[in-house]
């Protein structure tokens, strides 16, 4: 990419990565409260952190593996669901984390235009903490059927 615009562009950006434990993965406007959600829980000395991912396509696979290595607890956040499937950006992230062990889970928010909000990804950073990972989407500010 740099060589077409002649500067650097990442795929993805880490935030806050130093010594986490719990990360979010994040697209777009989302990573914006996902950063001030960490510069809190940090302030109040929990190891949790972010990553943006900037270019979906190609898939950065590579650069998240080597972003994510040590880290226990990932947590996708997705603003769109795909029936009878995994949402988009959790499906990559699963592929790419194939075979090692970690807590891997899925988050989506937002759906029709709904904020992202500071409360919901409290909530996810909360629930990645408390459990063990799971093949269900975890629902973030949507009323939910059990």
């Amino acid at each position: 990419m740099e060589a077409l615009t002649s500067r650097p562009l990442p795929l993805i950006e880490g935030y806050r990565l130093d010594n986490a434990r719990s990360v979010l993965i994040a697209l777009g406007s989302a990573a914006g409260t996902a950063k001030e959600v960490v510069d809190e829980l940090r302030a109040d000395g929990q190891p949790v952190g972010l990553v943006k991912v900037i270019s979906f396509r190609p898939f950065p696979s590579d650069f998240l593996r080597r972003t994510l290595a040590g880290i226990d607890r990932v947590g996708v956040v997705d603003r769109s669901l795909s029936p009878g499937g995994h949402p988009a950006l959790f499906a990559e992230v699963a592929a790419t984390m194939a075979g090692e062990p970690r807590n891997l889970r899925s988050f989506v928010a937002g759906l029709g235009g709904r904020d992202i909000k500071r409360e919901h990804l409290l909530d996810a950073y909360r629930d990645l903490d408390a459990s063990e990972a799971d093949d269900r989407v975890h629902y973030l500010g949507l009323r939910s059927t059990p």
